[in-house]
């Protein structure tokens, strides 16, 4: 029998968060919403009230701590001197989530890479730790699905994409990955890690298709210019 699956978003704490606009839209397809810290902040401008808070509570203000208090929004709450980030906490409260009501979860993250760039680095390194998620990061002028062979191994794109740049970064050794209906074709191309042989692309085809057999891969989708 095949698993329900249920979205859950996490609005990350970055101190440059995307639009009010792009989490409600968001929100409105998720079954679960996690605020991470700072992005309670986030997401009382946007007027979404989020399921849980996640963090140690040091970045997030005074304004938006009133507000899930006043909203009874439960909080797992961790102390500052921690040794992973909230993102990394927040991301075991979707697996939790997933495995207390029996669905396979979806990730998909946002307000998580303005900033701060050692935080933006080790966002990735998050998303291809909790890969089993089928993680994807939406900001407003990209998109990232992290694919692999124990989580999405494939991503096919639409005809909105059709000219609009894209690139392929390994996040684990041993990265294979095979790309159809782009400006460069690959089949079976190991990439070495963090490096640039994935680098701008562009999308030919409305099916254009990108996948991944072995490791992780962040595929990066332009969404404008």
């Amino acid at each position: 029998m095949q698993q329900t699956t249920h979205t859950v978003l996490l609005i990350a704490g970055s101190p440059e968060p995307s639009s009010a606009d792009l989490i409600r839209k968001l929100s409105q397809d998720a079954q679960c919403i996690i605020a991470v810290d700072r992005g309670a902040n986030a997401l009382i401008r946007a007027g979404v009230v989020p399921d849980l808070f996640v963090g140690d509570a040091d970045t997030i203000s005074a304004e938006a701590r009133a507000w899930i208090e006043d909203k009874r929004v439960p909080a797992k709450l961790f102390s500052p001197e921690k040794d992973y980030t909230d993102l990394d906490l927040a991301c075991k409260a979707a697996a939790a989530y997933g495995q207390d009501n029996h669905v396979r979860v979806q990730l998909v993250v946002s307000c998580a890479t303005g900033g701060k760039p050692d935080h933006a680095l080790c966002v990735y390194g998050v998303m291809a730790h909790y890969a089993q998620l089928c993680p994807t990061l939406v900001e407003d002028d990209f998109i990232c699905k992290v694919l692999s062979d124990t989580g999405t191994a494939s991503w096919t794109l639409t005809e909105d994409a059709v000219g609009k740049n894209f690139s392929a970064v390994a996040l684990t050794p041993h990265t294979v990955l095979s790309e159809k209906g782009f400006a460069w074709e690959v089949e079976q191309l190991e990439l070495p890690v963090l490096l640039d042989r994935g680098i701008s692309n562009r999308v030919q085809t409305a099916d254009a298709c990108i996948s991944c057999a072995q490791g992780v891969v962040a595929a990066f989708l332009h969404t404008k210019p």
